[in-house]
């Protein structure tokens, strides 16, 4: 009778501080659909877990909830767990917490920055590579390497690799790494210890501006690309990519229009020292796309002028930029390349103007609002066409040499010219035919001479 008392108080000092928490019944349902609820024992904690799994079969995004003991959760909050072998790799992001079904929630999973390459390397060793001559770039926030010892279908086999600074912790109790079982389970406890600094990323540069010879110069701690660009009229840029260059790797479109100054680029984004060596096509501006966006006269704060937007022109940007007579507001067509990566614009188009602001851009007609002027919208219809009329600036308020601000003036002049011709043919298709005829070659000679107007006046601007 003593005994069964003594074991009945045991239980119930074993159920005391213990919780209930959510566990997902299916190990293979990655979407854990079926939850129960389980006694989670004094000394543990719940915990929920949005997982991203990479392995060369699949990449899976996985939903985690159960109880598990302090070397996974040490304590009540969120954390990050990341375990990296090269070729498997598990990113996670982690609750704990110890109140009744608190691992209810489903946590969201981790974004894309969290686990790109880092330029940290830790030896390698799998069961691709027993010999363990290979070596792991680290991801996202890893600046630890660990070594361990897994067991798999009764053989024991090493594992090395990168992983966050509580790897070897949360290995320990889940007798796995942490959301990688398929490797098998860790036979003897990881070791860890801190990744080598990160590698500085080598690019091309060149040394003039048909790129004849290129040199391999350090990049900044933060630049893990490299960049090049092969512009409208052959000219090539090789360089570093800065992650407002470089937000991804891949091929773009870089077209930027401001009425004083266009420029057109196709570019390259990639990964790998001295990867930036492609000479790429030279790209060629498509027509007028019927996009109006709203631009501001060189070196002033009046910005209720159109250009029409061409090729894939599909966006309009508004910032300021620093020409050299202070910040002024910029704005203009571009396209969805440069909103993505908005140090194009003076690193690359206008490599003479310094943003002063972030580059904000939108997709409809006149969206755009530099120097938050007051614009107005230029509109076609059967009867009229209204327009704001040209107001030329005191000359005393620009800066600079003066000849070179004459010309840009002259040339922003010729455009605004242009586009309100172009409204004017679409205007005297409303007429009748015997008027047509009589003023069309009129407008066609006009348009001629401000096209060649331009050309002229571009070969000058200098920006």
């Amino acid at each position: 009778m003593k005994l069964l008392v003594c074991l009945t108080l045991a239980a119930l000092c074993a159920t005391v501080g213990a919780t209930v928490c959510k566990h997902c019944t299916d190990p293979n349902d990655p979407e854990c659909t079926l939850v129960e609820d389980i006694i989670c024992p004094w000394g543990k904690m719940c915990v929920t877990a949005s997982v991203i799994v990479e392995s060369p079969e699949h990449s899976i995004m996985r939903i985690y909830k159960d109880c598990v003991g302090r070397s996974l959760c040490p304590s009540p909050g969120e954390r990050t767990i990341s375990s990296n072998v090269g070729n498997e790799y598990s990113l996670a992001n982690v609750k704990c917490c110890h109140s009744r079904k608190c691992n209810d929630q489903t946590l969201p999973f981790p974004e894309a920055s969290e686990h790109m390459l880092n330029r940290r390397l830790c030896p390698g060793c799998d069961n691709s590579d027993p010999l363990c001559t290979s070596m792991v770039e680290c991801r996202g926030h890893e600046d630890t390497c660990f070594t361990a010892e897994v067991l798999k279908l009764g053989e024991v086999s090493k594992v090395y690799g990168c992983g966050s600074d509580n790897v070897c912790d949360a290995s320990q109790k889940l007798d796995s790494l942490p959301f990688l079982e398929k490797l098998g389970t860790v036979s003897e406890t990881p070791t860890c210890t801190d990744a080598p600094p990160a590698l500085v990323r080598r690019c091309l540069q060149c040394d003039d501006s048909a790129c004849m010879a290129s040199t391999e110069v350090d990049c900044d701690a933060d630049t893990d690309k490299c960049f090049t660009a092969t512009y409208s009229d052959g000219q090539i840029y090789r360089g570093c990519g800065p992650p407002s260059l470089c937000p991804a790797e891949g091929d773009m479109l870089f077209s930027v229009d401001i009425g004083s100054s266009q420029m057109l680029a196709n570019a390259q984004c990639c990964r790998g020292d001295g990867c930036n060596s492609a000479t790429l096509t030279v790209p060629v501006q498509g027509p007028n796309n019927g996009m109006l966006c709203n631009i501001c006269y060189p070196g002033t704060n009046i910005c209720n002028f159109q250009v029409l937007c061409q090729g894939d022109e599909n966006q309009c940007f508004s910032t300021y930029g620093n020409i050299g007579n202070g910040p002024m507001p910029v704005g203009g067509c571009t396209t969805e390349a440069i909103c993505n990566a908005p140090g194009s614009l003076d690193m690359v188009l206008l490599p003479n103007m310094q943003l002063t602001k972030p580059v904000s851009c939108c997709s409809s007609t006149e969206c755009n609002n530099p120097g938050q002027a007051t614009t107005t919208t230029t509109t076609t219809t059967s009867s009229t066409t209204s327009s704001t009329p040209f107001v030329f600036p005191d000359m005393s308020d620009v800066g600079g040499d003066l000849n070179e601000v004459v010309v840009q003036q002259m040339l922003f002049l010729v455009q605004q010219l242009l586009l309100y011709l172009q409204q004017l043919q679409l205007y005297l298709l409303q007429c009748p035919t015997d008027q047509q005829l009589l003023l069309q070659p009129l407008l066609l000679l006009c348009q001629q001479l401000l096209i060649y107007m331009q050309l002229l006046l571009q070969q000058q601007v200098t920006w």
